[in-house]
């Protein structure tokens, strides 16, 4: 089997065009781009269109008035997706439960002539010989071009800003920021896919964001112009509508082509929702400037949101930040070129989403089910109770950080420690369902999310031809839950089971993110612990209703690194990043194990026989454990064990084995290019000012994986972040970019 039948080169094609143009009072810029896609899974298409508009003009001397336009539209056909299902994500299938002697190239032409798919996983012959249909997954082939899904967006982002000079250097100021957005998805599965009821859906929503600003500004010189002050009022109102729609068939499609929500065999269902949000603000800020040298910044602001309750809905919060030029203290010393010191200290507050004040009832049930009595729709109350009077998040952050140029600029960096504590976090916390809840939103604990930021760089060759550019960064970041209410020490933050179940929890005193999971029995001196079967034999003991601490998702450090190495005209960039430590639960290698997949399960034991040999004949996995007497010591025992036995029925049941360390170094760009002389440009005379070529790799190389058979770089769709259902396919690309500039 070779995975790489499955896919095909994928083609991107990206063009853009700008025209600007200025004048006196005024200056216009109109810029458009186009990217079309084909996928690297057959029948996988996708478009990108970009366009904006940017003007700026002065109808008299008082009065400047900018408009900025920006519209983005966007198209998916058959996106890959991530978890663990055969729709849209294909390639999981042949991961972790593929046969290694099939030969997908087979399977291409998936249709026979009464329009049945043809299987490479026949259901067992014993029940019925003349079955055709699949045991456990359909034709890959299939399901790329017979399951269609397309989501388009589109977004329309403007502002339009008008500024009036008052008197001197008062002015006063509107602006009105707005984002509006429209989503469509539509999904199509035809009859004959394997475990799948043919059905049509379609979902849609519209969103606008409005906010309305007013500002006064002030700002002017003082003792022969050593002090400057800048000051500044600003009023705001913000509107923001969600409306969602959806409709589905029931029971199946009466035939295949006809998308609609007429053809539903059963009655077609739908659901809509609205959200409405209402937040108004003032605020103001003040810098002073001294010398050139010294610089402070205040500022207030107060709140009122809609998501809150009306007699409780206001709140304030503010920031102090100081800055430094000390360059300027050693203005004799020319290795020094700039060096600045800053510290701040800020608050910020935060809410929640809208409708989770009061106690509600809501029209579905648990499942998502709306469910009739008598022609009615029922009502539920819902699982959670709100408090009325819960208060904002308020977010208290101090950054202390410095940063500096040298060396006629060839040694710059920036160090930054920050430590933000958010306290009276809004959480659902667990509660005994005999209350008539199971959850309870409330105000609780102390979150503390304390690092350090540390980039550096310098140009370590510079001559007239030649010149070599070096950058670096790193972090390190604990995002900490330091308290929670009286008497309780943790809180659930989400679950999934498989085999047994995987969760992550916020623990006090914990970096937020501990994975807890089901393990292998150990003795007091973490052996292994080994107990008899029914036929004799010694096998492992495990729990898999165990929460034992397998890791935490939070990395210990991340970073990256840059360089730029230019000669002449031609230019060679490099980046990369990585991550050390964190911690993820990875589905692929559980279940690539359980079948046999994975070239973990073969090999040679101590013995020097293969392993998938049976124990008689020398194979099978050693086990070194322990017994555990009747006096309660414990004896050692060294056993070996048939390898499916244990891989499927043993070690596939629990994630002690399946969480992993997740660093990771990845090249993510590699790109050379080359620009033309602007001297043999003007000899050529075609109006062109600047032209360059490049030939640029993104993704190329995945230098170091601490995680078997996944990319843990590509963890961003993963399920809550940290459980990997099943990858989609990493994608390497090459591609040319040429720029001219008239």
């Amino acid at each position: 089997m070779k995975l790489s039948d499955l896919f095909e080169t994928g083609f991107s094609n990206t063009t853009n065009v700008a025209f600007s143009r200025s004048g006196k009072d005024y200056s216009t810029r109109v810029s458009f781009s186009n990217v079309s896609r084909q996928g690297i899974t057959p029948n996988s298409d996708a478009a990108r269109r970009y366009l904006s508009v940017r003007t700026e003009f002065k109808p008299f001397d008082r009065l400047k008035i900018s408009v900025d336009y920006k519209y983005t539209y966007r198209k998916n056909h058959n996106a890959a997706v991530e978890g663990y299902a055969e729709t849209g994500n294909a390639l999981y299938s042949y991961q972790q439960w593929g046969h290694t002697n099939v030969n997908l190239q087979d399977y291409k032409n998936y249709k026979r002539a009464d329009g049945s798919h043809i299987y490479w996983n026949i259901t067992s012959r014993d029940s019925d010989p003349t079955s055709l249909n699949a045991a456990f997954h359909d034709n890959p082939y299939a399901v790329f071009n017979e399951i269609n899904t397309t989501d388009t967006y589109q977004w329309n982002l403007f502002s339009g800003d008008a500024e009036l000079t008052i008197w001197k250097n008062l002015k006063a100021g509107i602006r009105v920021n707005g984002n509006i957005r429209n989503e469509k998805s539509e999904q199509v599965i035809p009859n004959q896919m394997f475990g799948l009821v043919s059905s049509y859906q379609q979902d849609q929503n519209s969103y606008s964001d409005i906010q309305t600003q007013g500002r006064i500004t002030w700002n002017d010189h003082f003792l022969n112009d050593k002090l400057a002050i800048d000051a500044a009022l600003f009023f705001e109102d913000r509107q923001s509508n969600l409306d969602e729609l959806s409709g589905f068939t029931r029971n199946g499609l009466i035939m295949d082509g006809f998308n609609n929500l007429g053809g539903s065999s059963g009655d077609a269902g739908g659901s809509n929702n609205k959200e409405q949000i209402h937040e108004q603000s003032i605020y103001g800020t003040v810098t002073a400037g001294w010398n050139d040298t010294y610089y402070i910044d205040f500022s207030l602001r107060n709140d009122w949101s809609s998501t809150l309750h009306p007699d409780n809905n206001s709140y304030l919060y503010g920031g102090l930040s100081v800055a430094v030029i000390a360059s300027n203290w050693f203005k004799h010393a020319d290795w020094l070129n700039f060096w600045k010191i800053r510290a701040s200290a800020a608050q910020v507050g935060s809410t929640m989403d809208p409708y989770n004040v009061y106690n509600i009832y809501s029209i579905r049930n648990s499942d998502g089910e709306v469910v009739k009595y008598n022609g009615l729709s029922t009502m539920w109350t819902s699982p959670t109770l709100n408090d009325p009077y819960i208060k904002p998040t308020i977010s208290t952050s101090y950054e202390i950080g410095t940063e500096f140029r040298m060396f006629n600029n060839r040694f710059w960096g920036d160090i930054n420690f920050y430590n933000r504590d958010s306290k009276n976090q809004i959480v659902s916390m667990n509660t005994t369902p005999s209350s008539g809840y199971t959850s309870r939103r409330m105000n609780a604990g102390l979150i503390r999310n304390r690092g350090i930021e540390v980039s550096l760089g310098g140009e370590i060759i510079r001559t007239k031809d030649w010149s070599w550019e070096v950058n670096a960064n790193v972090a390190h970041n604990r995002n900490t839950l330091e308290e929670l209410v009286d008497g309780q020490e943790s809180y659930q933050l989400y679950w999934m089971s498989w085999s047994s179940r995987v969760y992550s929890y916020a623990e006090v005193g914990e970096p937020i993110g501990v994975i807890r999971g089901s393990v292998w029995q150990r003795d007091p001196e973490g052996n292994l612990l080994l107990g008899r079967n029914q036929n004799g034999d010694y096998v492992p003991l495990y729990n898999t209703s165990a929460q034992e601490e397998l890791g935490n998702i939070q990395p210990d450090l991340t970073g990256g690194f840059a360089t730029t190495l230019r000669y002449k005209g031609f230019t060679l960039n490099a980046s990369l990043d990585f991550q050390v430590g964190g911690a993820l639960a990875s589905a692929t290698n559980m279940f690539g194990e359980a079948s046999g997949l994975l070239s973990s399960t073969t090999g040679l034991n101590d013995k020097g026989n293969p392993i998938r040999n049976s124990v008689a004949n020398g194979g099978g996995i050693r086990l070194d454990g322990v017994i555990q007497n009747e006096d309660g010591t414990y004896s050692p025992v060294t056993t070996y064990m048939d390898a499916q036995t244990y891989f499927q029925s043993y070690k596939s049941l629990l994630w002690e084995d399946y969480v992993y360390d997740a660093s990771y170094v990845k090249l993510r760009e590699l790109s050379l290019g080359y620009t033309v002389p602007e001297s043999f440009l003007r000899r050529l005379n075609w109006g062109i000012k600047r032209a360059s070529i490049s030939f640029v790799a993104q993704n190329p190389w995945l230098i170091y994986s601490a995680v078997p058979n996944i990319d843990p770089s590509e963890m961003g769709a993963a399920t809550e972040g940290y459980i990997e259902g099943g990858q989609a396919a990493s994608v390497r690309s090459y591609g040319f970019t040429v720029s001219l500039t008239f």
